[in-house]
């Protein structure tokens, strides 16, 4: 029994199209499920306006979908609203000391390079001891704190040369940190290659940072400070370091802050290992007229704990040379006057008080 009437065929047809099984199929016509299914296909083949025009399956599978811009947009606008919440980047800070009636001294510590292998960590304990132990003197901490070499680091012989690990040095700067915040010594800390930049290109963030930024104002580049000290009001430019430099002149990064950024009293930098300071006069008549701007004006550069000679520094810097530059801020004047180092301005603030 193999040919199919077209009777049958058409028959065959509807009970498929119907719903029906093979094996129903094949009882209804006395032959086997498999040539009612070829039969079928044959037909079908010659004429295709009897296959469903859907599958007899159904899928799960989630074909893609266009979003609106404007979820985008907004998704990544509450992203950024929650990110600025955990790592905020601060540009200005107000410090108010408008009831200290004395004259003060800001100490500015840039380089320290604890941990390091050619740091004269002597120099650092003796010079953070002294600022603890000192009335009326505080400390701003402007970046490369630590040495911070990253196992990644393009200089394996540079890693080798820290006597402590990364993990190590990180903990001494937080407890570092504590500790002048507890003598109420620390007004802001910074970021710096070594313990700041070199860390958000090798993990995508600042680990130093995030130690410490929820105890102590902290300037991820440039910050504006504004010291309120008695009835005076001054203006600190402060910044690791700037992209502007010269051979000639060493305080030449500060000097472009002013031009390029704020006239403020203090402008104040580091990175170069050798420390420098040089006062100017900018801006008389604003002064004079009254502005908050204008007058006496130094440009900072911090030195080094990290004297080395070391090769890693010698091959392309001068050898470091310690210096924690220091001013004496008045509270009853419009004044700043710098010191090489805290002993001189503390000698120097001590010799004003006792007149």
């Amino acid at each position: 029994m193999n040919d199919w009437s077209d009777r049958e065929t058409r028959e065959l047809i509807k009970l498929k199209t119907e719903g029906s099984n093979w094996s129903e199929i094949g009882e209804i016509f006395g032959r086997s499920a498999q040539a009612c299914r070829r039969r079928f296909q044959r037909v079908a083949s010659e004429r295709e306006e009897i296959l469903p025009k859907t599958p007899d399956f159904v899928s799960d599978y989630h074909w893609p979908e266009d979003v609106d811009w404007r979820e985008w947009v907004d998704i990544w606008g509450e992203q950024l609203e929650k990110e600025k919440k955990i790592d905020p980047i601060n540009t200005k800070l107000t410090v108010n000391l408008q009831r200290t009636k004395d004259p003060i001294n800001i100490c500015f510590a840039g380089d320290l390079h604890m941990g390091g292998g050619f740091t004269n960590h002597k120099l650092i304990r003796s010079t953070i001891e002294f600022i603890l132990d000192t009335p009326g003197m505080y400390i701003a901490l402007v970046g490369d704190v630590i040495e911070g070499f990253l196992p990644n680091f393009r200089s394996a012989e540079a890693r080798e040369q820290m006597p402590a690990s990364v993990k190590a040095q990180i903990n001494a700067y937080g407890s570092l940190v504590n500790e002048l915040l507890a003598e109420n010594k620390l007004l802001w800390a910074s970021w710096g290659d070594h313990d700041g930049m070199w860390f958000e290109k090798a993990v995508g963030m600042n680990v130093v940072k995030h130690t410490i930024h929820d105890r102590v104002p902290y300037f991820s580049g440039r910050g504006l400070v504004t010291i309120y000290l008695g009835g005076e009001k001054y203006y600190v430019i402060t910044n690791h370091r700037e992209g502007s430099r010269s051979q000639w002149n060493r305080v030449m990064p500060s000097r472009r802050q002013y031009d390029k950024f704020f006239p403020a009293d203090l402008m104040v930098t580091g990175h170069t290992h050798s420390p420098s300071y040089q006062m100017d006069y900018q801006l008389m008549e604003a002064r004079e007229a009254g502005l908050d701007i204008g007058g006496k004006v130094w440009y900072v550069v911090t030195g080094t704990a990290k004297t080395g000679p070391d090769i890693y520094t010698i091959r392309g810097w001068n050898k470091g040379v310690f210096g924690v530059p220091t001013a004496t801020l008045f509270p009853d004047k419009h004044d700043v006057e710098m010191h090489s180092s805290p002993l001189y301005a503390h000698a120097f603030r001590e010799g004003l008080l006792s007149l």
